[in-house]
Formats: structure tokens, sequence, C-alpha cells
């Protein structure tokens, strides 16, 4: 049901101003509004903009739905500080909403008024893009301005310059956005920002200064604290662009470590980075951790746990770009691990007391088969017997157990991590993926199979580059052969020298070596 003729009427003259059709709205179809509340588009196609406090209202009335909400609370929602509130504002700001809604009060699709009560909201709605991505970066909002003064114009200034040097640091897929006038109530559910970049001006005398506090969107924890002198607040220094320039890397790279770090029940290599996605992703992953890491590094060089996050780092080169590294030639498997075993053995002091840093000395150090195997085991099942992280421990454990030989108790370890994990998560693939390797080496082809099949229902994509190595080499799959007919003679030399230096290798029996290996080999010996 649209507008009755006569109110049809009486508004068909301000449709310019409301940015409205009303001959073609129609308010009980669906709405979809934008994540901030600023704008919606109707089912017809009609888009509706909004002013702030009407976006406040929005977002505050439609996260409540079902629920009277009184005039008051409306006005907590929508009022800046300072502002004076007053109950019929209330009642102007929802009839404007109303009007550009298309919204009968006599006969609500949206807002219905309870007397003496205040609002309730009834309509079915949904996000303006239901498919696009969390916001990343908000810069907003903005604080303590009523005692700049003069500073406004400059704080704009640097907010604004502050969010187009995000956007260039910040990976594509992560989105900035300025809103110094950010409130919760506009911003609810999946609206809300990953990161919030809070702006708040202090004056010192006659001199100002900016303290950007940066802290996540859901629950509010800090991330990092800086202060800026912006002097007199007349203009924004050369010295204050380039300060924010140098800033950002670093304040991304701390966003990137609170992350990586983060108390989730997942092995920190699986968190640094994007191990189960296409080579590409997986380069651009790499690369951005290693940006991330250097910047960090640069800035506390005598940061143990960063040193031991960046030893981390260069073996997950090999586990992320391995096949590529080894088919140009471009490895530096030796340098490498010479700066691996130099990081981890510095680091060990501090690795001791925390065990899920303890736990990734101790597979670093087995990985390098330098002779530190022993002391690798002990100080891995040290760690595991006072983790709280007990799923990243037992998957960690599994795997040197079964490096060792010990395949039953190793496979008891994988099998609680795998209960462990959500289903279909990076962390669910790096377990099954783990569990293959084990079953390969112990030439357990039935318990393979059904860990096979769990991994590709989970992740199909990953069918492509495992089926040549978890095939039967006596009697190969189609999908397998097909995989070994597209691969050149150096990408398939590359491929097995990847797949043996992270793994094949690791195994101390020949057998077990042999066991891993095999399907490939019988597979590229046939093939060229």
């Amino acid at each position: 049901m649209g507008f009755p003729e006569s109110t049809r009427a009486k508004y068909r003259k301000k449709q310019e101003i409301l940015g409205v059709n009303l001959d073609t709205l129609n308010p009980s179809k669906h709405v979809r509004f934008s994540p901030d509340f600023r704008s919606a588009r109707t089912a017809d196609g009609v888009d509706i903009d909004f002013t702030k406090s009407e976006a406040k209202a929005l977002a505050y009335l439609s996260g409540l739905p079902g629920k009277v909400v009184t005039r008051n609370q409306i006005l907590d929602a929508v009022s800046e500080p300072g502002s004076e509130k007053n109950d019929r504002n209330v009642d102007f700001l929802i009839n404007r909403i109303r009007r550009k809604l298309g919204d009968d009060a006599r006969s609500p699709k949206f807002i219905a008024s309870r007397y003496g009560e205040g609002y309730i909201w009834l309509s079915e709605w949904s996000r303006f893009d239901p498919d696009a991505a969390q916001t990343y970066f908000l810069v907003g909002p903005l604080r303590g301005i009523a005692a700049a003064g003069e500073a406004k114009t400059v704080v704009h200034k640097l907010a604004t310059h502050l969010t187009e040097t995000l956007k260039e640091q910040s990976r594509p897929d992560q989105t900035v956005l300025m809103d110094l006038d950010y409130s919760d109530a506009a911003y609810l559910g999946a609206a809300r920002p990953k990161y919030l970049i809070e702006l708040t001006v202090i004056a010192d005398g006659s001199n100002f200064g900016c303290v950007l506090t940066v802290k996540t969107g859901d629950v509010g924890n800090l991330i990092s604290v800086q202060r800026m002198d912006i002097g007199d607040g007349r203009e924004l220094s050369q010295a204050n662009l380039r300060q924010i320039e140098t800033n950002v890397p670093f304040l991304i790279a701390k966003i990137w470590k609170s992350e990586a770090t983060r108390s989730e029940d997942i092995p920190l290599p699986v968190a640094m980075n994007d191990v189960f996605n296409t080579d590409e992703v997986k380069a651009e992953s790499w690369r951005d951790a290693d940006a991330r890491l250097s910047a960090l590094i640069k800035a506390n060089p005598d940061d143990d746990e960063m040193k031991l996050m960046y030893a981390t780092h260069l073996h997950s080169k090999y586990v992320l770009l391995g096949p590529e590294l080894f088919t140009k030639g471009t490895d530096t498997c030796r340098d490498d691990e010479q700066e691996i075993e130099r990081l981890v053995l510095e680091t060990l002091p501090f690795a001791q007391s925390r065990p899920e840093y303890a736990i990734m000395a101790a597979k670093l150090l087995y990985f390098l088969k330098a002779g530190y195997e022993n002391l690798a085991v002990d100080l891995a099942e040290t760690a595991h017997s006072h983790s709280t992280k007990v799923a990243s421990s037992l998957a960690i454990v599994g795997q040197m157990r079964s490096f060792r030989g010990q395949f039953d108790e190793a496979q008891d370890c994988l099998e609680q991590a795998r209960k462990l994990a959500e289903k279909k998560s990076d962390f669910h693939i790096y377990v099954l993926v783990i569990q293959c390797q084990l079953m390969l080496a112990a030439n357990d082809r039935d318990g393979l199979k059904q860990v096979q099949r769990e991994l590709y229902r989970a992740r199909p994509a990953t069918m492509l580059f495992f089926e040549p190595i978890l095939t039967d080499p006596d009697r190969p799959s189609v999908r397998a052969k097909a995989v070994i007919m597209m691969l050149s003679r150096a990408r398939a030399q590359g491929i097995l020298k990847h797949l043996f230096y992270i793994s094949g290798r690791l195994f101390e029996d020949v057998e077990h070596r042999e066991n891993m290996m095999r399907a490939p080999v019988t597979l590229m010996r046939r093939r060229f």
C-alpha cells in the first residue's frame, strides 16, 4: 500500500528535496539500507538519501525490531554532545523518515506509533549490499573538537590525509572509510567496522595535539595510541603529513600483528598467512606479512616476539611459495635456514616461558635438520604439557611425532585437534593436511581415503594440488594423471623439490620418506 492520494498530493512538490519518486515507491516491498543508513534503495530501484540524524534513528530503531522505543531513547541515540534535547524533535524526525520511506502512519509498514510510549520498528529489511565486505578501517569519530576551536579545519585535513594514506597502504579488499561523526548506533551488526581510528583533539594552552587511538570495532580492544603535535592549529604542516605517512605502515603492522597473535587457538603460521588459498593470494599474503614484520622489527630490533615471528615467516615462505621458488631456482634455502637458526636460538629464553612460542621454536628447530631434533622434541612436548592453546599444540606435536614414526601417538593428537577445529576453517584444513602426510608415511591407504575425502569436501580447491600426492601410485586416479599432464618438466621438478623440502625429508625413517614421495615421483617419472 502506498500513500493515500491526499497525502501523496501534499508531498509531491517535495519529491526533489526528498529524493523519492512517490509514484514508484512501494513500502510493502523490501528496502536495502547502506551500512551507515545514509541511503537506501527500494525493490523498484528508487534511491533514498537520509540526513545524519535520520540515519542514526533508523540504525537504532531497526536494531530493535518489534520493541517499543521511547522518545528519550531515540534522542540519546541521535543527539550530539551538548545539543538541546526535545521530545518534539523526535516526532519531526520520525515524520521525515516516514515521508522518505513512503510510510503511512495510519497503516504503517516500517515505523508504528505507540501513543504515550514511543515508536516501534515493524518492517523486514536488509542491508544495501548483503555481499559487501565489512569496512576494515574507519577513521572516526572525532572527539574534543569543541575545545579545539580554530584547529577544527586542520584536524579535518589531518583525518582526510590519514584516510587517503590508509587507502594507499591497505590491500584492495580492505575498505577504508572516514566518518568523523561515527556512532555505534549507526553501524550495527555486520556494518560495524573491523577497526576504528579515533581522533581526540586536546588543547595545551595555545597549542593543540591530536591523539590517534586504534581499537577493534566490535569490543573496543585497544591496539595502538599515538599523539601528534599540531601546533597552534592554524595549518597542517608538512611535518604532520610526513608523520602520518611514516606512522601508517607501522599502525597497519601493529594491527596485522594483533590478528596474527590473537587469542584464538590456531598455530601462528596459519594466523599469519592465507595458507590454503590460490598461489596469487599466497604470494600477496606472504609479501604483506613481510612488509608488516619488517616495519615492526625496524621499530623494535630487540623484540624477541617479533624475531620468532619473522623466523616463522621465513619458514612459511617455502610452505606458501615453494613450488614457484624451486621451479624458477630462486630459492635461498641455505641463507634462510641460517637466519631461522639465528633467530630461534636468540629467542629461546623468551620462548621457553611461553608455550605457544616454544611450540613454534621447536617446529622450526626440527625443520632445520641440523642436529636440534632431540632438543626440538623435548621443547615441544614440555610446551604442550603447559599450553592453554590446546588445539594448536596438539597439531604441531602430532606432526613432530609422525616425523619420528610414532604414528599411533601422532594420530591421537591430530584426531583431537581435528575435533576441536572449526569445520572448513584454515586450521581444520591444516590438521587434515598433516593427517594426510601421516597416513602417506605410514602407508595407511584406508585411513588416507577417509581423511582425503574430508579434506576435499572442506576445501575442494585443494584437490588440484594434493591429488597427485595422495593418489594410489599403483592405481592413480584419472584426476591425478590429468593434473600431471598439465605440468611442465620444470614445474614437476619444482613440486617434487618443494614436497621433499617441507615434508618428505623431515621423516626420520627412510621407508616413511619413500612412502611420502612415492605417488608424485611415480606419476612424474611416467609422464617425463
